[in-house]
Order: structure tokens, then C-alpha cells, then sequence
């Protein structure tokens, strides 16, 4: 009864009904059992689990994930490693997610490879970073796959006036920006198997845990990819980290797409993370690993909030993308929106 309480309470995102629960069952001195522990720390931040929970007998993994999440606490990695850090997207928030990037990273030795759009990149963008190799340009015309996706896949219809592509227009520009930032590891003279793990980042993701809960490396066809911006039965496509050969697969997803369209023609459910998990399990035989590192999206709304108290979704952030989309696709595909069911 308490998970699925704790689930339906984390699906409608209501944060401060999930806190006063975990706060009740800790008067109470219920003994929460370690995934239960895990959401409690998510939602209530390192500082007031650790005062509240103190009576529960926690096991050695737990202890060093909420030594990570603790913000006063370096936790070391068990090696020093070197990592390419592969970002690419909207730098909107990048400022504010700096400090958190550079504790996510600490103990290891790190290399930024960033990607970014000639019309509104500025290395400003990127002040405070260190060893970091840029790849600029002007955007692709995506528009030959993005008519293609939508013949194949149709639109979801939201009320009478408003339709909007199954599969995202914004997947496109994304997958692209994930390639071009990997390819620039060799384009700037490096060999991928200098390092020895690769890492894909948007510029917006903010961490509240580290690095350094990873405790073994990944095989060599395994992913690691945070649970946090999971859905469908499928995989966030916000932060992945692997060795060169897996991420190179991983990387490679954009030129995957268009053979995407012939093999789920008509999925009205080949969401992002749908098409994440397709490709890596299906397409290339990927193993995915799942561990929490507390990752959220830095949009510009949530600036200024406290690290554990930033929503994993933003209701105004998903209608305005559904209404820019639809307007988009309707003036420059009028055939295909006004045909097309």
C-alpha cells in the first residue's frame, strides 16, 4: 500500500504531499525499506533524511549514496579515471548547473567536448569550465526527417485545434548535437580510447548526487543512465555514461532514426524514451544499468530552487512545447497537418 501511495503521489508530482508522508512515517519510526529510503531521500534532501531517519539501520550502498547527495561531503571515487564529457543542447541554465557538474565530477579527470548552435552559442555560455574543446554550427535542415517521422507516426490530436507529431521534431536537433559533440573527441585530436569512460550531458542537468557512486566501471557493452526521466517502459536520453565502445553506439542513435521509421511505421507509443530503449536493447544489444544520481533539468523556472525540490516535470514547460510544435509543423507541413489524423 505505502509504494503504491508513494508512486501515484510521485506520478501526479505532488512534492509536498510526498514530503509530509515521509515526515509522518518518521514520527511514527516506520522502518522504510531501502528502495522507500531512496525516494525519501529525493524528496526531502540529504540533510533532513539523515536527522529524521536516524533510527533505521541502513546498508553500506545506501550510506554511500547519501553521502553523495550530502552537499558538505566529497565522496571519493575509487580510481581516478579519465572522462570525456560529451555536451550538447540548450545552454539556457548552464551557469547555474556548473557548480553541481564540477561536484558531480570531482576526484576524476575530465574533459568537456561541447556542442552548440551558431545562432545563439557564446563561449560565455561555457565560462567556468576547464579542458574544453568546442564544435560550433550552423543548424541542419532537418526537414526531410521530419516529414518522413510524421507520415509514419501521425499526430496525437489535443482537443479540436491542436495536433502535435508522435514523434518529436526536437529529437532531431538533439540526436544530432549528441553525435557531432562525440565526433569531436577525435576531431580535436583525441583517440575515444584515451579515455576511459565517455559521458553524454545536456548542458541543463544538475546533479544532486556524484560521480563516485559509480563503485565498478561498465562493461564494455553496458550503459549506465539515471532512472529519474524514465517513462513508457523506456530510458531518459538525458545523461548516459559507458566505455568508448558502447557510447559510440549510444552516440550514433541519429543516424539510427530514419531505419526507425519503416521498423515502428504506426507506434502511436515511440516515445523518446521508447526509442532510447529500442535502440540500445533491441538495435545494438546494449546492457542498461540503472543508478539514481539525483538528476534533474535546471529549467529556467526552477533557478534559485533548492537542488531536491526541483519537479521532475513542468506542466507549463510540456503545453507551450505542444503549442509551439503544432504551430511549427502546421505553417511549415500545412499538407500534412491538415491530412494527416
Amino acid at each position: 500500500m505505502l509504494n503504491y501511495l508513494i508512486k501515484k503521489l510521485k506520478k501526479k508530482n505532488k512534492q509536498e504531499a510526498l514530503v509530509a508522508l515521509f515526515k509522518l512515517l518518521s514520527i511514527i519510526r516506520f522502518p522504510i525499506n531501502e528502495p522507500q529510503q531512496h525516494e525519501a531521500l529525493i524528496i526531502m534532501g540529504a540533510g533532513e533524511f539523515s536527522s529524521r531517519y536516524s533510527y533505521l539501520n541502513i546498508s553500506d550502498k545506501f550510506q554511500r549514496q547519501l553521502l553523495a547527495f550530502s552537499s558538505d561531503t566529497q565522496l571519493k571515487p575509487n580510481q581516478r579515471q579519465k572522462i570525456a564529457v560529451c555536451l550538447s543542447g540548450d545552454t539556457r541554465s548552464f551557469k547555474h548547473c556548473l557548480p553541481q557538474l564540477q561536484r558531480f565530477y570531482s576526484g576524476y579527470d575530465v574533459t568537456f567536448f561541447c556542442h552548440g548552435w551558431l545562432a545563439d552559442f557564446e563561449d560565455a555560455h561555457i565560462n567556468g569550465l576547464n579542458n574544453v574543446y568546442t564544435c560550433i554550427e550552423a543548424r541542419p535542415d532537418f526537414s526531410e526527417l521530419e516529414r518522413a517521422s510524421i507520415q509514419a507516426f501521425g499526430f496525437k490530436k489535443f482537443g479540436s485545434d491542436l495536433k502535435v507529431p508522435f514523434m518529436s521534431p526536437n529529437i532531431f536537433p538533439m540526436w544530432h548535437g549528441v553525435k557531432k559533440a562525440f565526433q569531436s573527441i577525435e576531431n580535436n585530436g583525441f583517440d575515444v580510447n584515451d579515455f576511459d569512460l565517455i559521458c553524454r550531458c545536456r548542458y541543463d542537468n544538475y546533479f544532486l548526487g556524484l560521480m563516485a557512486q559509480l563503485e565498478t566501471q561498465p562493461c564494455i557493452n553496458e550503459l549506465v543512465i539515471d532512472p529519474n526521466y524514465d517513462g513508457y517502459g523506456g530510458y531518459g536520453d538525458q545523461f548516459a555514461i559507458g566505455r568508448p565502445s558502447a557510447m559510440e553506439k549510444y552516440c550514433s542513435l541519429f543516424d539510427w532514426l530514419p531505419q526507425s521509421f519503416e521498423q515502428y511505421k504506426g507506434n502511436q507509443r515511440f516515445f523518446p524514451e521508447v526509442i532510447v530503449q529500442k535502440y540500445l536493447e533491441d538495435e545494438c544489444k546494449i546492457k542498461v544499468n540503472q543508478i539514481d544520481f539525483g538528476l534533474r533539468l535546471l529549467r529556467s523556472e526552477f533557478v534559485g530552487l533548492e537542488g531536491h525540490t526541483i519537479p521532475l516535470r513542468s506542466h507549463s514547460v510540456s503545453q507551450a512545447r505542444n503549442l509551439h510544435l503544432s504551430q511549427h509543423i502546421k505553417e511549415k507541413f500545412p499538407d500534412l497537418y491538415n491530412s494527416i489524423d
